[in-house]
């Protein structure tokens, strides 16, 4: 919604705000407006993706475009405020 900002004063202050944050690691900051918020926490897992696969904790993993569909589809059932 805005131009990207080098270091704006409220990232540097949230930063401060959470221990071991450096500001200077990604110091630029886009302001966005979310398009979905869900009403509740959701527990949405890569296994619903998958059909039950699993998948190592912490491990990053590429989407197919079906499984983001799958995901965005999922999604949006949600109710949301």
């Amino acid at each position: 919604t805005t131009d990207p900002e080098l270091l704006p004063e409220d990232y540097v202050e949230w930063a401060a705000y959470r221990e071991g944050e450096d500001p200077e690691r990604w110091p630029w900051v886009s302001r966005t407006r979310p398009r979905l918020v869900p009403s509740s926490l959701i527990d949405f897992k890569y296994e619903d993706l998958r059909g039950g696969k699993k998948l190592p904790r912490g491990s990053r993993f590429r989407l197919s475009p079906e499984e983001f569909v799958a995901g965005v589809r999922a999604l949006a059932q949600l109710p949301t405020e």
